[in-house]
């Protein structure tokens, strides 16, 4: 018994200190981009987009007729991914999806409303790491990090319904058969997210019958 908690505890430092590593790597990666010149951010964006461009195309991806080329649309996603805010914080949630159905709006529709529920999905995984960053340094209760992590979870499908003002960048589609397949990639402002996200949050704990307006405040950073 004695050796599975020590194996259990190794594991458990591994991960974490693995998670942190990558924390640091990540944080070093977008430092060094925020101080890349013009030129420089220009020339990685260049490299990115006739990477991505012709591994899209090399798949059968293609744009539809009036819309921007291929090019265009991954530069703009790109330069969008390297947005950071000034806590290097990135400045949008990016969500990416792929549908098939037997007309071309079909398909889009489809794509859109399962990247936004991606983007819920990474909204609530953001909110949780903030909550237990919050519990961890002692500023809630366990017992309310708890109720409001799993609030977090079970209100991914409102997140979903309140993202209405989502920025299409990429669109592209192939035919599979007789069917349309429309992949997408959508983006939305991080701190907007947030902010919804809490008032959904709110919202639901209420009608539980919680009011945990200041732990909620020490989660998002209210002072």
């Amino acid at each position: 018994m004695k050796k599975v908690i020590l194996f259990a505890l190794s594991l458990l430092l591994l991960t974490s200190t693995g998670y942190a590593q990558n924390n640091k790597d990540q944080r070093k990666e977008r430092e060094a981009i925020t101080k890349m010149s013009d030129k420089e951010l220009k020339a990685k964006v260049g490299r990115d987009i006739k990477k991505q461009a012709k591994e899209f195309k090399k798949q059968g991806w293609q744009v539809n007729v009036g819309a921007l080329s291929l090019e265009k649309q991954i530069e703009k996603s790109q330069r969008m991914q390297y947005e950071y805010n000034d806590d290097n914080s990135p400045k949008y949630f990016m969500g990416e999806m792929t549908a098939k159905a037997e007309s071309y709006a079909a398909a889009k529709a489809q794509a859109l409303a399962f990247a936004k529920e991606d983007l819920a999905g990474m909204i609530a995984t953001e909110v949780t790491a903030l909550v237990e960053n919050t519990r961890a340094n002692e500023q809630i209760s366990s017992t309310d990090a708890a109720s409001i992590s799993k609030t977090v979870q079970a209100g991914k499908q409102l997140i979903a319904q309140r993202l209405t003002n989502v920025i299409p960048v990429v669109e592209v589609y192939r035919m599979d058969g007789k069917l349309y397949e429309v992949q997408t990639r959508i983006f939305y402002d991080r701190n907007i997210a947030l902010q919804a996200a809490k008032q959904i949050v709110k919202q639901e704990l209420e009608k539980d019958g919680k009011k945990l307006h200041k732990e909620l405040d020490e989660i998002w950073g209210v002072k």
